[in-house]
């Protein structure tokens, strides 16, 4: 009998930049249970219905992770980074995938992407615990520095934003415990920031953006933790793309210098800043009524590999 195969929501590659250099990640997005918080005004997931009504064993979590790798084997030489998303609020989190079953999953990864030098989970920041990740770190065989990178949702540099407008719950207090735990550890920080944010006007993003950058900088000064600022255009499901069509993000023009700031600030501050707002979410797109045109995506994807802001300042001048 034909052992039935479950895909996970996503699984494609993109051009980036990890631990200082160039290179292809990997960012398979698994079907879970729909998240339990469901309050985030940028994400658009809210309490979503999902297939899945009891946590990821390890039977449904391999069966997707199979099918991951095989839709990535071409490109599976030159994969540098494997990124684990979710549907849902925490990888860590018994109710979303088992611990055991997640264990394997790493395993599974660590051990089929011949070139991996890192490999990114994600969660919601207030979720970690120092028991946490030193559990994962020992399973795991304490791997080498910044192997491991944990992905949170922080969105904004200013905690009214997060915990009034976004409702995020998230305090900076939180950040910081997080971001020490991790670089006890030796896990790097991959730190969200998703452009579409219902109620906050692309004049406040463009702020936010900025001061996302100052907070990183004065994380990665406070605690050491290995930074990465991830920019993102967000995640519109299907169905409801009316909540994002009054918030259109600007013009390539005016995107390419809100990276070009934040970029100025990172680099000062030994922050890498990851641009993923090329458009790859055909529902995002369609909902922002935008068209993404070759050369800002190019323009973007060479910043990312290189970390250089004349790739953007380039564009800037040849696009007036």
């Amino acid at each position: 009998m034909k052992e039935l195969r479950l895909a996970p929501h996503n699984a494609f590659t993109r051009q980036t930049r990890i631990l200082g250099k160039p290179g292809m990640e990997a960012q398979i997005t698994l079907e879970t249970v729909g998240c339990n918080h469901g309050k985030c005004t940028f994400c658009g997931l809210g309490k979503t219905d999902s297939r899945f009504k009891e946590p990821l064993g390890r039977k449904g979590l391999m069966s997707q992770l199979k099918w991951a790798k095989d839709a990535l084997e071409q490109e599976m030489p030159s994969i540098r980074k494997a990124s684990v998303l979710i549907n849902s609020h925490s990888v860590f989190e018994s109710d979303v995938i088992r611990y055991r079953a997640l264990i394997k999953g790493m395993h599974f990864i660590i051990n089929n992407f011949p070139a991996l030098a890192q490999l990114s989970l994600e969660s919601r920041a207030n979720l970690i615990t120092k028991g946490e990740i030193s559990k994962i770190t020992r399973a795991l065989g304490y791997p080498p520095l910044n192997f491991m990178e944990l992905a949170v949702g922080i969105e904004s540099g200013t905690e009214w934003v997060r915990q009034r407008q976004m409702r995020k719950g998230l305090t900076d207090v939180r950040i910081y415990e997080t971001a020490h735990i991790l670089a006890e550890y030796g896990w790097a920080m991959r730190a969200y920031f998703i452009y579409n944010c219902p109620g906050r006007p692309f004049e406040a993003r463009t702020e936010d953006f900025k001061l996302m950058a100052r907070l990183l900088a004065e994380l990665k000064k406070e605690t050491g933790v290995t930074l990465t600022l991830y920019a993102n255009r967000g995640y519109v499901p299907e169905g409801l793309e009316s909540r994002f069509r009054d918030f259109r993000i600007a013009n390539e023009h005016e995107t390419i210098k809100d990276i070009a700031a934040a970029a100025k600030l990172c680099k000062d501050a030994g922050v890498t800043l990851d641009a993923d707002v090329t458009g790859s979410d055909e529902a995002l797109t369609h909902a922002s009524a935008l068209e993404i045109k070759p050369g800002f995506a190019q323009a973007v994807s060479e910043f990312n590999a290189a970390q250089e802001i004349g790739a953007l300042l380039g564009w800037l001048s040849r696009s007036r």
